[in-house]
C-alpha cells in the first residue's frame, strides 16, 4: 500500500504542476491499492502480445504489432483511470487572501425636510421612470453598499444624523442586521422640523467613536447632504435665496481639523435633483404639505453640488465626492461607486492561506471513456461491430 500510495502521489504532484494546481489529493485512498493490477495487465499483455506475434509469423502472415501495443497502453490507461475516478480525486489550489487592517464607516445623514424632496430619479427594470424621496434613495443605496463592503471584509458601520444638531443614532456595530433595522427606521420626525446647518455634520467625538471599534481602526465619514440650499418662492414669482445657518470659513475650518487632527477620513455626498422643488413636511397625521417662508411664499430646494466640492477640497482631494440625483438601488449608482472605492482602499494587514477545491472525477471519466474507445478501436471491435450492424441493414 505504502508503494503504491508513493508512485501516486508522486505521479499526482507532476500532473499538479503541468496543469497549474498546488495539490491533487483523494478522498478515497483505500482504492489505490487497485492500481497494482496495472502493471499485471501490461505484464500480461506484452506476454500474449509476444505468444501471438511468434505464432503469427511461424505461419507466415503479418501480425499487426503496433496496433496491439497501442490496444494494451490504451486499455491499461482505461483501468487506471477508473480506478482513480474511485478515489474521488480532487485538486487544491493554495491562494493568499489578504486580511485588511480595521475600517469602520460612519454615515451621517442630512435630516432636514428637503430630505423628503422627490426629485430623485430611479429607472425600475422595465425601463419606466419615476421619482422618489432623497431619504428613500439615500437609505436604499446606502443598505446596498453596506451590503457589499461587508462581503468585502469591513466589518464596522456607525449612523448618525444632523439638522440644527448632531445626533449619533447607532454607534459603530459589526452586527449588519441591526444597522439596517435602524436605518430603515430613519425618518425627518427624529429631526423635529429642524433646518440644515451643515457645520453640525462634523459635531462627532471621534475619541468616544475609535473607544468603540478596535486598535487602529481607520474611519471614513460619509456626510449625505442636499448642501443646505434652498430659496423662497415668492407669490409675484421672484425668488430670494435663503441665507444658510453656517458660516464657510468655519466649515473650511473644521473639515480640515477633522481629516488633519482627528485622522478621519471624509467622503461628501451629495443628494438632490438639480431643479427647484418645494420643501415637503409631513404633519402629525401623516399627510404632506409644503413649507412657507416667512412673507408667505414657497420655501423650494435643491442640490448644492459647489459646496460639495469645495468640502471634498478641504478633506484632502477634491475628486472624492459623489452627486446622487438618481437611484440604480444599489446596480452601477452609489452603493457601487462607495463599496468599490472603499475596498480599493483597504490597507492589507497580512495575508492568509486559502485553499479551493476542484473535483476532477469528470476529467478522470473522461480519460477513461477516450482510452476505452481507442483500445477498442485498436482491437478492430468497433470496426466489427459497424460492419454487423451494416449487414444486418
Amino acid at each position: 500500500m505504502g508503494t503504491f500510495r508513493l508512485i501516486f502521489d508522486t505521479a499526482y504532484q507532476w500532473v499538479a504542476a503541468l496543469v497549474g494546481y498546488d495539490d491533487i489529493r483523494v478522498r478515497s485512498p483505500e482504492y489505490l491499492i487497485l492500481l497494482g493490477f496495472v502493471p499485471l495487465v501490461i505484464l500480461l499483455g506484452s506476454w500474449v502480445i509476444i505468444r501471438q506475434r511468434r505464432a503469427v509469423r511461424m505461419l507466415g502472415m503479418r501480425y499487426p504489432v503496433v496496433r496491439r501495443i497501442v490496444a494494451l497502453l490504451m486499455t491499461s490507461i482505461a483501468i487506471a483511470a477508473i480506478i482513480i475516478t474511485h478515489t474521488r480525486p480532487f485538486s487544491v489550489v493554495v491562494s493568499q487572501k489578504p486580511i485588511y487592517k480595521g475600517e469602520a464607516v460612519q454615515f451621517i445623514i442630512d435630516l432636514s425636510n428637503s430630505q423628503l424632496a422627490e426629485d430623485i430619479q430611479r429607472t425600475d427594470d422595465n425601463g419606466k421612470v419615476s421619482y422618489i424621496p432623497r431619504l428613500v434613495a439615500v437609505k436604499y443605496e446606502i443598505a446596498a453598499a453596506v451590503d457589499g463592503m461587508s462581503a468585502m471584509g469591513i466589518s464596522y458601520f456607525c449612523l448618525s444624523y444632523f439638522t440644527l444638531a448632531y445626533n449619533p443614532l447607532l454607534e459603530c456595530t459589526d452586527d449588519i442586521g441591526n444597522f439596517k433595522e435602524v436605518l430603515a427606521r430613519l425618518n425627518t420626525s427624529l429631526a423635529a422640523g429642524g433646518g440644515t446647518d451643515l457645520l453640525k455634520a462634523f459635531g462627532e467625538d471621534y475619541v468616544f467613536v475609535r473607544s468603540t471599534v478596535p486598535k487602529d481602526t481607520r474611519i471614513t465619514a460619509i456626510i449625505v447632504t442636499d448642501g443646505g440650499q434652498e430659496v423662497c418662492r415668492k407669490g409675484d414669482g421672484s425668488f430670494e435665496r435663503v441665507i444658510p445657518d453656517w458660516n464657510e470659513g468655519a466649515l473650511r475650518q473644521r473639515v480640515e481639523e477633522v481629516t488633519t487632527k482627528e485622522r478621519v477620513r471624509l467622503i461628501p455626498v451629495g443628494v438632490g435633483g438639480k431643479e427647484l422643488f418645494p420643501v415637503p413636511q409631513l404633519d402629525t397625521s401623516g399627510r404632506k404639505f409644503y413649507i412657507t417662508c416667512k412673507d408667505g411664499g414657497v420655501l423650494v430646494t435643491r442640490l448644492d453640488p459647489t459646496i460639495i466640492e469645495r468640502v471634498a477640497g478641504w478633506a484632502g482631494d477634491k475628486s472624492r465626492y459623489y452627486i446622487l440625483d438618481r437611484s440604480h438601488l444599489g446596480v452601477h449608482g452609489f452603493a457601487a461607486w462607495l463599496s468599490s472605492y472603499m475596498t480599493a482602499e483597504l490597507v492589507v494587514d497580512h495575508y492568509i492561506s486559502q485553499e479551493s477545491t476542484v473535483d476532477l472525477r469528470r476529467w478522470t471519466l473522461i480519460v477513461f471513456i477516450v482510452s476505452a474507445a481507442l483500445a477498442l478501436g485498436a482491437l478492430g471491435c468497433i470496426a466489427q461491430i459497424v460492419g454487423k450492424l451494416a449487414g444486418r441493414r
